[in-house]
């Protein structure tokens, strides 16, 4: 699998390249269906584990993983040894502004980097950076035809040499980049090597299912 991936500048220009998303197994370091029992999360297909942060618990229920309540930000991560990575999941969105996606290079709930769907159209994916729960938008991407309540978006977010790429993946769209710089790029290095999915909505409707989520070293 060949994704368009981006690379930085020592003056801060981003340049498309084509990088290769090894899909091996050696280069697979987190895969998971949640085709499993309702209940508690627990390990990956892969045997990978997960850390959960922020103020609801996660849990299997239907064979999708979903946070079990709505009163604040979380995110479930897994440490995967790597900070240059591409992240996949479907993410099936829920019946008003989803404020679900993927988390990249975070630390917790509160500190990291989000590719996060909020609804269809201009804006409908937004990057954000949160640090110590203060959370600021980074760049904003459209997304069209996405219906809510009853759309899957395969959702694809890589980080690679201090740049961010979001995708569309059920189409093959690149949605966009952004280049981490005026410090972000300290914030966020390739020493944060903690990845997975993040859910902020605040109301039952507002709650995504997830899943086949695939974590890859890129290169």
């Amino acid at each position: 699998m060949t994704a368009i991936l981006n690379r930085k500048s020592s003056a801060g220009s981003v340049t498309s390249v084509a990088l290769k998303v090894v899909n091996d197994l050696d280069n697979i370091l987190l895969y998971d269906t949640f085709d499993r029992a309702d209940g508690a999360v627990g390990t990956s297909e892969s045997g990978a584990t997960y850390v959960e942060s922020g103020s609801d618990a996660w849990g299997i229920t239907s064979s999708r993983v979903r946070r079990q309540g709505f009163t604040g930000p979380s995110a479930l991560l897994s440490d995967v040894g790597h900070g240059d990575v591409f992240v996949s999941v479907a993410v099936e969105v829920g019946l008003n502004s989803v404020e679900s996606g993927i988390a990249l290079r975070a630390d917790d709930h509160a500190n990291g980097l989000f590719a996060l769907v909020i609804n269809s159209g201009a804006g409908g994916i937004r990057l954000y950076k949160h640090v110590a729960g203060v959370s600021t938008q980074l760049a904003v991407f459209t997304i069209n035809n996405l219906n809510s309540g009853s759309d899957i978006i395969w959702l694809g977010a890589s980080v690679a040499e201090d740049v961010v790429t979001v995708h569309n993946l059920g189409e093959g769209t690149v949605l966009g980049t952004h280049a981490l710089t005026g410090g972000d790029e300290t914030t966020f290095p390739a020493t944060k090597t903690s990845h997975g999915l993040w859910g902020g909505g605040i109301a039952a409707v507002r709650i995504s299912d997830f899943r086949n989520l695939a974590i890859r070293r890129v290169r």
